[in-house]
């Protein structure tokens, strides 16, 4: 546990979405009129927050069911313990659907620098998108 109250946490996350949803597609206006896009972007910062303020155990709500099936909380916590936790969302760029898959560049904010990453969101079956890949998911097991 973080030592951060749930609603407060919830509270705090809550905000950056509503404040940053606009920018969640990383501004720029690529033109498209997607849902999914917006969708993803939304889950992407949600997730980024929560894992800024709990760890591996924040973002591990996050997952695709066909990542929670192998990789366990306590398993996620081990796999990232030695990546940098980013301490915000900056924006989300390059979105491509392949299938039922989307890969998008997610950038992080790390203090004072901003980091490029690659996750790929798949639909849950909630009609929701979860993070099917992430640098780091690859070493997670139960």
């Amino acid at each position: 546990m973080t030592g951060i109250p749930r609603p407060l946490l919830l509270l705090v996350v809550s905000a950056a979405v509503v404040v940053g949803l606009t920018s969640a597609c990383g501004g720029g206006g690529s033109g498209s009129d997607d849902p999914r896009i917006s969708q993803i972007g939304g889950v992407a910062e949600l997730a980024t927050y929560a894992y800024a303020a709990a760890g591996a155990h924040g973002l591990y709500d996050y997952l695709a069911p066909q990542v929670t099936q192998y990789c366990s909380r306590e398993g996620l916590a081990e796999a990232l313990q030695d990546m940098e936790l980013p301490t915000g969302f900056r924006a989300m760029t390059g979105v491509k659907f392949d299938g039922e898959k989307g890969r998008a560049t997610v950038v992080l904010i790390f203090g004072t620098k901003d980091e490029k990453v690659q996750w790929v969101f798949v639909q849950a079956p909630d009609g929701g998108w979860r993070i099917a890949e992430a640098p780091g998911l690859e070493r997670c097991s139960n």
